[in-house]
């Protein structure tokens, strides 16, 4: 074998190396772009189960909130036995009225998030 032969040899064996280097270091990055892809995926479909479980939580607060207001409606006037109550917890009565109106509000706010 001549020593151009043996330069040719060595140069295409080099570039073989170097060829399958950037094959695997090709690989290497597409597998690292697929896990990336995966874990945002996953966050994603949590968050969208948030989502769900924010409209829920919402719509069971408006409720919630729509009941305690017409308890609050009922004892603000003066309804049949209510009346000695909103005499002697009015201020009760008040704090009620407010909660169950922040949590509708509330409410609100969670669904349409």
């Amino acid at each position: 074998m001549s020593s151009e032969e043996e330069i040719e040899l060595e140069f295409v064996e080099t570039e073989a190396s170097l060829n399958s280097k950037d094959v695997r270091k090709s690989l290497e990055d597409a597998r690292k772009t697929a896990e990336n892809v995966k874990k945002t995926a996953e966050r994603l479909l949590a968050l969208t189960r948030a989502q769900k479980m924010g409209i829920a939580l919402g719509g069971i607060m408006f409720l919630l909130g729509l009941l305690s207001t017409v308890i609050s409606g009922l004892i603000l006037t003066n309804y049949g036995f209510f009346q000695y109550f909103i005499t002697y917890y009015g201020f009760f009565v008040a704090i009620f009225l407010a909660i169950s109106i922040l949590s509708i509000v509330g409410g609100i706010i969670l669904m349409l998030k």
